[in-house]
């Protein structure tokens, strides 16, 4: 669903339920999904962006990724994940989020549980460079809690309360 707040900006809706996602990766191998449910808002969404990143990619023209993002961040655009769950091998895992832009500022806060050590569900998380560590056990579950911060006093990245250092900057 998607409602107009003024002539300027759009707000969406999206509900998703999908009972089963099935994949052949090989003929010896199956991946299914099960009971996957998506629940998010996304708000203040420049309209007049939208409408011209969508034309630009209906006339096959690669669009200026850096562009459209300066374009809807001067909106102050948020995306809030109520809920994204799914299950894979009768394992679930749930995420919710929340994302805020303010001029060039963002906040994002992220937490992910999982019932099984991810490179488990997802063997190929192994070329990710030891993705499992960022997980910690809580409740007999995985959980990774992700805060990413970049504004004018403050640019962090945090897993689990803790400072990540990749030798990189958020500039």
């Amino acid at each position: 669903m998607q409602n107009l707040n003024n002539n300027k900006t759009l707000n969406f809706n999206i509900l998703l339920n999908i009972d089963n996602i099935s994949n052949e990766i090989t003929p010896d191998s199956k991946e299914e999904i099960k009971d996957l449910k998506l629940n998010l808002s996304l708000n203040q969404i420049s309209k007049e962006t939208l409408e011209n990143l969508n034309k630009e990619l209906n006339q096959g023209i690669k669009p200026n990724l850096e562009f459209y993002l300066t374009e809807f961040l001067a909106f102050n655009p948020s995306l809030n994940i109520q809920e994204f769950s799914f299950s894979k091998n009768k394992k679930e895992i749930k995420m919710n989020a929340n994302i805020q832009a303010f001029n060039r500022d963002y906040q994002a806060k992220a937490t992910i549980i999982s019932d099984e050590i991810i490179s488990k569900l997802f063997p190929s998380t192994i070329f990710m460079g030891g993705f499992d560590e960022y997980f910690i056990q809580k409740d007999g579950k995985y959980v990774m809690d992700l805060s990413i911060s970049d504004t004018k006093n403050d640019s962090h990245i945090k897993i689990n309360g803790n400072d990540l250092n990749l030798g990189i900057s958020l500039d």
